[in-house]
């Protein structure tokens, strides 16, 4: 059971006071009992003398009756007995007489062996007081004890006194102590209990962080002091909290503001804090390594050190892949023991992407610069054969086996010449009949071209876009363009499929890293058919690269689309994956 503060103090107090008052009164009556037989002793005294005196002449005149002329002594209230005795303790007279023959004490009978001195005997109900007679037979002579004589005073009359004094005393010690204790306790409630209830509804603040605007206290003691410097220490705690909270507040603004990946993790490597960032990109994950492509071969299950620096594939929330630079720092406690690791992911996708596009660029710009020299010297070459051959066949009949072979050199050179020219058109092609074209009529066109020259099972699905805008091209040029993406989607369908050729206009940034902001007109060719790895994709529109078999296609078709849209200031994007079709769309600047 518990118990307050102010019975912790006021039941020592309330105890020590009794105690006070209980050895007070117990003195008061134990001096005021002394004095009292002090006072007795000295009335015993005094009229033990005065019958010593009468008795002395009745002895002196063997007058037997001893006690008539000490009638005022024998008649006092307090008075019991009197006794007269001779030298040898013989009872000569008594009041009341039948308690004559009534002998003197022992301690009486001791003391007068050698002593003269007056003594009294005490009991309970009675003082005995004995005192000697002397006889002086002249002045020159010592004086004789010729008798003893005996006075009992009754107690009674000093007990009862005793009594009121002691009853008086105790009335007085109870209401003393009882005005001291409610005195006490006031004064505990005043200068302690009132002011340790005040520290106490100030802690009761300070747990609402609120800090009392008023001083602590009016009074310079300890509890003052206390309650001052509490004050004080809930000022500073509470400003450094706040210091504190604002300091965590830009902390976690910081962490959550950084663009990359923070983490933190245990050991296991269970994910305890993560970014805005993070989580916006993994969404809520519990483990770090689920992020990875390889959990098996998760960076925390390889590091060495305790700084681990490396690029890893990830997952994203959304299920793309994405292309991260991981760093991963050990945290020790200070045994040197790991408890858990720090970190954070940069998500370099983009800038691997644009490092890829812009190699291919580069690629293709040698590979065209190459090829565009070649091509020049071979068209020379191929020109000078197809003139010559036809002077000489010009010498032959038609019936002459040499014409059939100058025939045969002619139309060679003339296919030379066309691959050629699809390489020059890669190279540096050029735009040589600019006009506006709509490319829903350029469509339609060659649409109509393309299903005159392919075997059934593919369905063509034209999408043509409305208020579409025109473009400045080389209409011959966007013509074949079309039909080389269209002969490559009926390829990639063998079994049959479906072919669309989609135009719409499009407004914004094409995207492609190259790209710039503009109004474009798209073509877009999608098919149903085998689709391709991303590392084919990389290699399509590079001269010569091709995926038939050999004496199928000479590579080139893919590279002159690519050459005839860059010449016309277009972009070129594909889409694909294996068994899930392509999709190419052509952006051009629109007129």
């Amino acid at each position: 059971m518990k118990s307050s503060l102010k019975l912790k103090i006021l039941v020592p107090t309330v105890l020590v006071i009794v105690l006070i008052s209980i050895v007070s009164v117990y003195l008061f009556n134990v001096g005021h009992k002394r004095s009292i037989e002090r006072e007795l002793t000295a009335r015993g005294n005094a009229l033990s003398y005065s019958l010593a005196n009468a008795a002395e002449d009745g002895i002196v005149q063997e007058n037997l009756d001893l006690l008539k002329k000490a009638t005022y002594i024998i008649n006092a209230e307090d008075v019991v007995l009197t006794q007269v005795y001779s030298s040898h303790w013989d009872a000569i007279d008594a009041f009341p007489f039948d308690r004559f023959r009534e002998r003197p004490h022992e301690d009486a009978l001791r003391h007068f062996k050698d002593k003269r001195s007056p003594m009294h005997v005490k009991f309970n109900s009675t003082y005995d007081f004995y005192r000697p007679i002397f006889f002086k037979t002249g002045e020159q002579t010592e004086s004789v004890v010729i008798g003893f004589v005996r006075i009992s005073l009754s107690a009674s009359n000093m007990h009862q006194r005793l009594r009121t004094v002691v009853f008086t005393n105790i009335i007085v010690a109870f209401f003393m102590t009882l005005f001291a204790v409610l005195a006490i306790s006031v004064l505990i409630n005043k200068v302690i209990l009132s002011r340790i209830a005040r520290l106490h509804n100030r802690i009761d603040l300070f747990k609402k962080e609120i800090v009392p605007e008023t001083p602590g206290d009016d009074q310079d003691d300890e509890i003052g002091r206390v309650l001052d410097e509490f004050r004080n220490m809930s000022i500073e705690v509470k400003n450094k909290k706040d210091m504190l909270a604002e300091s965590k507040k830009r902390l976690s603004e910081l962490f959550d503001r950084v663009e990359h990946s923070i983490f933190r993790t245990d050991t296991s490597g269970r994910i305890i804090e993560a970014n805005k960032r993070f989580k916006a990109i993994f969404g809520n994950v519990s483990d770090i390594c689920e992020i990875f492509t390889d959990p098996e071969h998760c960076v925390l299950r390889d590091l060495s050190d305790r700084i681990q620096h490396a690029e890893e594939r990830a997952i994203g929330r959304n299920g793309k892949e994405l292309t991260v630079l991981v760093s991963v720092y050990t945290n020790m406690d200070d045994a040197g023991n790991v408890k858990g690791f720090d970190g954070f992911l940069i998500d370099i996708t983009e800038q691997k992407r644009l490092e890829d596009a812009l190699r291919h660029t580069q690629k293709m710009e040698a590979v065209g610069t190459l090829a565009g020299g070649i091509a020049h010297d071979f068209n020379n070459i191929m020109q000078a054969i197809l003139g010559y051959s036809s002077l000489i066949k010009n010498k032959f009949s038609v019936t002459d086996p040499v014409y059939s072979q100058l025939e045969i050199i002619e139309r060679s050179a003339k296919r030379a010449a066309e691959l050629t020219g699809q390489l020059l058109g890669f190279a540096r092609g050029g735009k040589y009949v600019i006009e506006a074209v709509n490319l829903n009529e350029l469509v339609d066109d060659t649409l109509t071209v393309f299903l005159r020259n392919i075997s059934g099972g593919i369905y063509v699905r034209p999408v043509k876009g409305v208020n579409l805008r025109p473009v400045e091209a080389d209409k011959m040029q966007l013509g074949q363009v079309i039909m080389q993406l269209c002969m490559n989607a009926a390829d990639a369908m063998p079994s049959g499929g479906t072919l669309t050729v989609e135009t719409f206009n499009f407004d914004g940034k094409p995207p492609l890293h190259s790209a710039v902001t503009g109004s474009y007109v798209a073509v877009k060719v999608s098919d149903t058919g085998m689709g391709m790895d991303r590392r084919i994709q990389q290699r399509i529109f590079e001269p010569f690269f091709t995926t038939k078999e050999i004496g199928k296609g000479t590579g080139m078709g893919l590279a002159m689309v690519y050459g005839v849209v860059k010449n016309h200031g277009g972009f070129i994007i594909v889409e694909s994956e294996p068994n899930e079709g392509a999709v190419f769309t052509i952006y051009l600047p629109a007129a």
